[in-house]
């Protein structure tokens, strides 16, 4: 009940139910032909790309499926803006073929009226999400299917829906001159949609590319772990070569590493990185040591990577030294000064008592410095 009363006086909810009313109104077959768009009649489906994915899209119900990724990741399916732009395009939008010029908002019918919104939402906030960071915005807009274009520093033009084409552009920020950018449209956006409509269209992009960053930063985050771990692992076949296995996963984790900074360098990925890392150390049985070592050494290696604005390669390499030293601290220092918590950790995860004690005569505090050492060594390596 509760529910329901939010969802009546929220407003994204309201303009859904009543466009989603005038869909339910129309012809199937009326829409399909006005917009060129293919309908299935034994299946009562509409077939739509949208932003490069393709959908079925039921009739009358609006039941929306996504054919090349799971549901709850496809915009379409989940972003309630999303759905009110493709019910506005079917109810009140027309298909006319693009001629291939584009269009600047304030030439859209109406947009002059609306621009000072439409810049501050999205204008400006694509400017402020990678003015600074262009290699990230490639690749983004690569992820998405873009075609380069000679505007600006740099810029991409890609399908939002069939025959409907945006194009980002942006201006990279320097000491003199903060970032700027633009957002233009192919020349049948206003047969598709009104002025106020666009607006959400940049909000809906500009969602989805900040979630595909943060996708990334979790990807290679992912990589990073399991690369990480088949070192540890390998190493553990002694008790020697398993005390400098931080050392010896921070060479091949570091191009990983500086693999994502060259893709995600943004604000907060660093960190973000550490987190997931943590907490997947955590919930496979590691130990909430390793897990704050990883994610100490990950608030360390973002305040120095900001210092270098995400862009300084040495303090980047240096805060991929210290973050690894604090996996190794984490790991290591315990079997010193926590001996009953690591032994009764490794036994409930099968380590032999053999190999712990000879692990335990092997380990002391002057070890540790001598590992935390090696392992900073072979990070800047």
């Amino acid at each position: 009940m509760l529910q329901d009363q939010y969802e009546k006086h929220n407003l994204e909810m309201q303009p859904y139910r009543h466009y989603l009313a005038e869909y339910q109104n129309m012809r199937p077959e009326e829409i399909g032909r006005h917009l060129e768009i293919p309908f299935d009649k034994s299946t009562r489906l509409f077939h739509v790309k949208f932003m490069e994915k393709n959908y079925t899209v039921s009739y009358p119900e609006l039941a929306i499926h996504c054919l090349d990724e799971p549901d709850e990741y496809a915009v379409l399916c989940n972003d309630i803006h999303a759905k009110i732009l493709i019910l506005r395009y079917f109810t009140e939008g027309d298909y006319v073929k693009a001629t291939g010029n584009l269009l600047s908002y304030r030439d859209l019918p109406w947009g002059e009226v609306y621009y000072r919104q439409f810049y501050g939402r999205c204008v400006m906030r694509l400017a402020r999400m990678f003015g600074k960071r262009p290699e990230a915005f490639k690749k983004v807009m690569e992820s998405m299917k873009g075609v380069p274009r000679e505007y600006g520093d740099a810029a991409y033009e890609f399908q939002f829906l069939e025959g409907l084409r945006l194009c980002f552009v942006l201006w990279v920020g320097d000491e003199e001159f903060p970032p700027s950018a633009q957002i233009l449209f192919s020349d049948n956006f206003p047969a598709a949609y009104a002025a106020e409509d666009v607006a959400y269209i940049g909000d809906v992009v500009l969602d989805y590319m900040k979630r595909e960053c943060s996708h990334m930063v979790v990807t290679i985050s992912v990589l990073f772990f399991a690369v990480v771990m088949v070192c540890i692992f390998a190493s553990a076949a002694t008790v020697v070569t398993f005390a400098f296995g931080s050392a010896i996963a921070a060479i091949p984790g570091g191009i990983i590493y500086m693999l994502m900074r060259a893709k995600v360098p943004k604000a907060g990925s660093v960190l973000l990185s550490g987190v997931v890392i943590g907490l997947i150390e955590f919930l496979i049985g590691a130990g909430w040591a390793v897990a704050v070592g990883f994610i100490a050494g990950a608030v360390i290696a973002e305040l120095l990577a900001r210092a270098g604005h995400y862009k300084s390669f040495w303090l980047n390499t240096i805060g991929y030294s210290v973050y690894m030293t604090f996996f190794a601290l984490g790991t290591y220092l315990p079997m010193v000064i926590m001996t009953g918590y690591v032994d009764d950790m490794s036994t409930s995860n099968g380590v032999s008592a053999e190999y712990l004690t000879e692990l335990h005569s092997f380990m002391n505090g002057t070890m540790v410095v001598i590992i935390a050492v090696v392992t900073f060594v072979a990070g800047i390596v």
